[in-house]
């Protein structure tokens, strides 16, 4: 695909222009980025043992924020399985 739509657009083009983009093409190298783009400083608060201001973990933390707003996971076979197998039997009735 990427061929084809090349040699079309290698037709389009008079063969000044084409030799000038070959010629671009060919010459490209990237510009070296700034040192502080590539390697920036981690706040030591994101670090795997890092721990917030409680001295909780951010792992302790979201599942201590999950359960105080009561969104848990629900159990493999638990109360969703239930309701997904009333629903289902529901729409096979034809109701």
């Amino acid at each position: 695909e990427a061929g084809r739509k090349r040699d079309d657009v290698a037709k389009r083009l008079d063969p000044q222009s084409l030799t000038a983009a070959r010629l671009a093409v060919q010459t490209f190298s990237p510009e070296s980025q700034p040192e502080a783009a590539i390697n920036v400083a981690q706040r030591p608060d994101w670090n795997a043992g890092g721990s917030n201001a409680q001295g909780q973990t951010a792992r302790t933390a979201a599942k201590s924020a999950a359960k105080s707003a009561g969104k848990g996971a629900p159990k493999p076979g638990g109360a969703s399985k239930a309701k997904t197998t009333t629903v289902r039997k529901g729409s096979q009735r034809g109701g």
